[in-house]
């Protein structure tokens, strides 16, 4: 996740060179990301094209300048973004982070203007991962079926039943080995299994956990989960993809529909209303004869591909 990830992601595809024949953007496998300020492409020439702010170092091209055009950095595979870092699958399986070295995010110690290597908790075994997902100041990934996350841990987003900041990969508490997909929004995080059963853990300041509760209710009624939470709601089975935004989250199903819950006062859960919050998940107002197939989200927006 990242404040404006799906939006800028759209700019930043309209902005590159045609030549580039960008990957598809698809869960897990990600083409194209954003994080607040900058922007990631992964190139089917095998490299990873970066622009934007540089701050921290997001860029990973090893200074601190901002990017105004594409530039390559020789990493190739999956690549998502938060806030202020970057995280990359390169092609042996190892993944890569650069950016910001606030709460641990990177899984890593060294320089941080390039990419360098997630390691275990050992400091020297490199972390292996198959998918990606960056929040704000926290990443999660999933290795050998099983979530892992690492980063903040405030609000209980990465899921170890603790609120400890976490500098290395840390196992998601008590999730099967057989997740699929993992998406992280501000403070939020979530997980699909192999069956399409959806979880969510962490802040539920507008119940974007989708467990009935939000912290706005008042003290007792917050339900902020530090470890998975299984989350119902009549058709919402079989879950094919799923996004968080800010405060807010998404999903669409193997059937084609879709559902959002969450804060929804800029529209962001896409029922025609601005009603706020929806602490249950609520069926999305597709275009008549739509499917859903994949859901994205950014900071307070929802974006779905739909098919006839």
């Amino acid at each position: 996740m990242s404040h404006d990830r799906a939006l800028v992601s759209r700019r930043a595809l309209l902005a590159l060179p045609p030549a580039l024949a960008l990957l598809a953007a698809l869960p897990g496998t990600a083409g194209a990301t954003a994080g607040e300020r900058h922007s990631l492409v992964a190139g089917s020439d095998g490299g990873v094209y970066v622009f934007g702010a540089n701050g921290a170092g997001q860029l990973g091209d090893g200074t601190l300048a901002a990017g105004r055009s594409p530039k390559r950095i020789t990493l190739p595979g999956g690549v998502t973004a938060g806030n202020s870092h970057s995280a990359a699958i390169g092609a042996d399986g190892v993944v890569y982070t650069w950016g910001s070295l606030r709460t641990g995010v990177l899984g890593r110690t060294g320089d941080n203007k390039v990419p360098g290597p997630v390691v275990h908790s050992d400091g020297v075994t490199p972390f292996t991962a198959s998918s990606l997902a960056a929040g704000s100041e926290h990443t999660l990934a999933i290795s050998g079926g099983r979530a892992y996350a690492w980063g903040l841990n405030v609000a209980g987003q990465l899921g170890d039943n603790t609120t400890e900041t976490r500098t290395s990969p840390v196992p998601v508490w008590d999730l099967a080995n057989d997740i699929r997909q993992v998406a992280a929004g501000y403070r939020h995080s979530l997980a699909v299994t192999t069956a399409g059963a959806l979880y969510t853990w962490g802040n539920n300041f507008a119940g974007q956990l989708g467990n009935g509760y939000s912290t706005q209710q008042g003290p007792g009624r917050e339900m902020t989960w530090h470890r998975p939470g299984p989350i119902w709601a009549e058709d919402l089975t079989a879950v094919a993809s799923v996004a968080g935004g800010m405060h807010h989250s998404a999903a669409a199903t193997v059937t084609g529909k879709a559902f959002s819950w969450g804060r929804n006062i800029y529209g962001e859960a896409g029922t025609g209303t601005t009603s706020d919050p929806h602490l249950l998940p609520v069926p999305v107002a597709l275009p008549i004869g739509r499917k859903a197939t994949v859901v994205a989200a950014c900071n307070d927006a929802t974006l779905a591909i739909t098919v006839p």
